[in-house]
């Protein structure tokens, strides 16, 4: 069963506690090719296209759209991560205006327990 096999690897590691833990690396980003520089056979508009030119243009167009996808799925990633950047510095902000304002507290207790001993 999938526990026996976990158990089983988890044995296996603390067994050799000083070994080196193989972890896999983080999936990498999703890219296209870079595109051709030359174009073979490019058919001119006097002529007719033939039958092999369908599947040709079908394949640049599939190309095309995941080259269009690709670029929204990292736009929406680039704008989630500003986002999240965004909303962390308000939240870090108002933490420490908060901590601050109780440091004020703390202090201005200390200040006059101080006072009062030495009255």
């Amino acid at each position: 069963t999938p526990a026996e096999q976990q158990a089983a690897v988890l044995s296996q590691l603390l067994a050799h506690p000083e070994r080196e833990v193989k972890l896999p690396s983080a999936p990498r980003e999703k890219t296209l090719r870079a595109p051709r520089e030359t174009i073979k056979n490019v058919t001119g508009s006097s002529a007719g296209a033939g039958s092999g030119e369908f599947h040709v243009y079908k394949h640049a167009r599939r190309r095309e759209y995941e080259r269009i996808k690709l670029m929204e799925e990292k736009d929406v990633r680039d704008k989630e991560e500003s986002r999240f950047l965004i909303e962390q510095a308000e939240l870090q902000a108002r933490d420490e205006a908060k901590t601050g304002k109780n440091r004020g507290k703390r202090e201005k207790k200390k200040a006059a327990r101080e006072r009062a001993k030495a009255a």
